[in-house]
């Protein structure tokens, strides 16, 4: 979208893009020892989170901007394992359980991701065309894997935004 003197940081989005997507767990992991009155929990964590997060800089600083960008990604990772270690003691719910709910919708974004990718090789007439083509193939790829695996979260949220739609239509009709 930008232009080819965009095209460098696009190592470092990809990077970042994959090292945000273990932020909800992060904020759900925090919201329930929250909710359950242990904020002292959150401080801890978030003070040891801080801790490791300047180590991985100092370390990763002399190496190279790419190295600190992977870092970024580690200390993710590593910090929702941190976040989620509080919940196996207060809700039985560690980070194991947590990983083997999450699982299918991470595999089938992973799966799209890679499928997205992949148009990329194609020769599209103009690049807009070929981010319009990846967008509508990566939605139809990801909501049909949802329907053809059963996410739970899919139909949740499926029924959800269809009782939203319904709800729109009777107001609209009761306006008429």
């Amino acid at each position: 979208i930008f232009g080819e003197k965009w095209m460098s940081s696009v190592f470092f989005m990809r990077i970042f893009c994959i090292s945000f997507i273990f932020y909800p767990i992060h904020t759900v992991n925090l919201n329930a020892i929250k909710a359950m009155g242990r904020s002292d929990y959150c401080l801890g964590l978030e003070i040891l989170k801080k801790i490791v997060g300047i180590v991985s800089i100092l370390i990763t600083m002399w190496i190279s901007v790419e190295a600190m960008a992977w870092s970024v990604l580690a200390t993710s990772l590593l910090s929702q394992i941190i976040n989620s270690w509080p919940n196996r003691k207060l809700l039985n719910y560690g980070y194991l359980d947590q990983l083997k709910d999450i699982l299918p919708g991470i595999g089938l974004a992973a799966a799209m991701g890679v499928f997205v990718y992949l148009l990329e090789l194609f020769p599209f007439p103009h690049y807009i065309i070929g981010m319009v083509v990846q967008i509508v193939a990566g939605a139809i790829f990801y909501f049909a894997g949802c329907s053809l695996f059963k996410l739970e979260s899919y139909y949740y949220v499926k029924n959800m935004a269809m009782g939203f739609i319904k709800s729109k239509m009777k107001v609209k009709r009761a306006n008429h």
